[in-house]
């Protein structure tokens, strides 16, 4: 995997090895590399692996603006006076990751989750979706929190020594690798998104589509949305419609049979004619 980072204006190029970062209680003293703020421990851990000098790494829990120190060897012969827990690179008899849910730390954008399923076929939230409005919330490779579609056409499995998520609609159709995810409830208080852009439509006029109500256009008109990692696709309006903001992500709702979450990234109403 080829990872490009730019770290306090450096861009740095690594091929990422196999690397783990088990907690490690010490009284030996690190000089400090580089500070940076960060959403997840995931993101030192890329961090440290893009830098040669990088042996471990000091994280300090602040929710979405969370940091880590970059740490080096100290060889002088001193001793801390307090014992401190650090992240120490280990390149050697890494475990293998089994349980999807165990990376996934502290995400303020959520109100409650349960652990993801590994699933081959059909969707990671499957029973939970159906009762309740959860999406999919997922640590990426990157380290990075992101909030995906969950319907009937994407699911999850093993990749490595990370997870593939796999959206396999026709016009959506990419995968990407994550450490951890969750089927999560969420609402826009916590992380709010920010305006939903108008998408518009070439040759024709384009109207606002109106958020949290059924029916986001006026009847006898279609709604036309930009689905996450996909291109624009237009649905003829239906009445079991929503457009709703979950964890600083815009999702179409729909209510019905599947009760589906697609993630999308614009919309916009537009005449039948």
């Amino acid at each position: 995997m080829l990872i490009l980072l730019l770290v306090s204006g450096v861009m740095f190029q690594a091929t990422q090895a196999r690397t783990c970062y088990p907690l490690t209680n010490t009284s030996k003293p690190y000089h400090v590399l580089d500070k940076t703020s960060v959403q997840t421990p995931r993101r030192c851990e890329v961090f440290c692996d893009a830098n040669a000098k990088c042996v471990g790494f000091s994280y300090q829990e602040a929710g979405l603006n969370s940091s880590c120190a970059l740490l080096s060897p100290n060889n002088a012969n001193e001793i801390c006076t307090k014992p401190t827990t650090i992240f120490l690179k280990q390149t050697e008899r890494c475990p293998d990751r089994t349980d999807l849910a165990a990376e996934y730390g502290n995400d303020p954008c959520i109100d409650t989750f349960v652990p993801a399923k590994v699933a081959t076929v059909g969707y990671a939230c499957t029973q939970d979706l159906r009762s309740k409005k959860y999406i999919l919330r997922v640590v990426t490779a990157d380290g990075l929190r992101k909030s995906m579609t969950s319907a009937d056409y994407t699911f999850m499995n093993q990749s490595g020594d990370m997870w593939a998520y796999n959206n396999t609609m026709f016009f959506t159709k990419y995968s990407e690798d994550v450490v951890a995810a969750v089927c999560a409830t969420a609402g826009a208080t916590k992380c709010p998104c920010a305006p939903l852009p108008l998408l518009p439509i070439e040759g024709k006029q384009t109207y606002a589509a109106v958020i949290n109500q059924m029916n986001p256009c006026p009847m006898a008109k279609t709604m036309v949305t930009n689905a996450h990692k996909g291109s624009s696709t237009s649905v003829q309006e239906k009445q079991n419609e929503m457009i709703v903001c979950k964890a600083g992500m815009w999702y179409l709702w729909n209510s019905g049979t599947y009760k589906e979450l697609n993630a999308i990234t614009a919309a916009g109403c537009r005449n039948t004619a």
